[in-house]
């Protein structure tokens, strides 16, 4: 199947799923309902697109295109308020739940969490990429809510350690943005408390926690668990 885009002088469009090879057999365009004297230009495709891609994005005869970025960045709002708002309702039962025990450290991460879910839409990390095509698979969810520690470690020579969280995979469907952290460490050099500053996004995968002071021989790196939330 042969894939494209038939641009018409008048400003419109239409996508094509054919086998035939429409660029080198034009006489046959009627069978699709469009004249070739109408026509502008037309764009082979590698693949299969969204119809809803044209919208913010045009191909040009060459193979590159021009993205209407402020369409495109309307649309993934949109988009991120309809599942925020899925994920509000699983989280008011997490949360009521969570009261069932006292002092639990959960109720205070869920609040947190819903705190940040419910300013989704005016934060300003979106219209920062300049890359459109990141914008058009930015996923805003699947964020460090949480980073437990399993093991304290010990032997930190660093009096105030600097925490590495390694950006989140990068996928022809998902972008995000790298999430941070400050830890706190004990009289003997064991970790006593990692808080996390910035939640970050797009951990599809989990990711890589360093944290410095922990690289000498009579040293022991703490072993940490993430806790990826927002999970669509």
């Amino acid at each position: 199947m042969k894939h494209f885009i038939v641009y018409l002088i008048n400003g419109q469009h239409k996508l094509i799923s054919t086998t035939i090879d429409i660029m080198n057999h034009l006489d046959r365009l009627h069978i699709f309902n469009i004249n070739y004297d109408a026509v502008d230009y037309i764009v082979p495709l590698t693949k299969h697109i969204d119809e809803k891609t044209l919208e913010y994005r045009k191909y040009l005869p060459d193979g590159n295109s021009i993205w209407k970025k402020d369409k495109l960045i309307e649309r993934k709002v949109k988009e991120m308020l309809i599942k925020r708002n899925s994920l509000f309702q699983k989280l008011d039962i997490d949360f009521l739940i969570s009261l069932e025990i006292p002092n639990n450290r959960q109720t205070e991460i869920i609040k947190k969490n819903k705190n940040f879910l419910r300013d989704l839409s005016y934060r300003t990390e979106i219209y920062h990429i300049h890359d459109c095509s990141k914008i058009e698979k930015f996923n805003p969810f699947y964020n460090i809510v949480d980073i437990e520690i399993i093991d304290p470690g010990y032997g930190c020579s660093d009096l105030v350690p600097h925490v590495t969280i390694s950006p989140p995979q990068e996928t022809e469907t998902n972008y995000g943005i790298t999430a941070s952290a400050k830890a706190i460490r004990g009289s003997k050099g064991e970790l006593i408390q990692i808080a996390v500053e910035k939640v970050g996004c797009g951990y599809i995968s989990n990711p890589e926690i360093k944290i410095s002071g922990f690289d000498e021989e009579n040293a022991k790196h703490p072993i940490l668990k993430t806790v990826i939330s927002n999970i669509i």
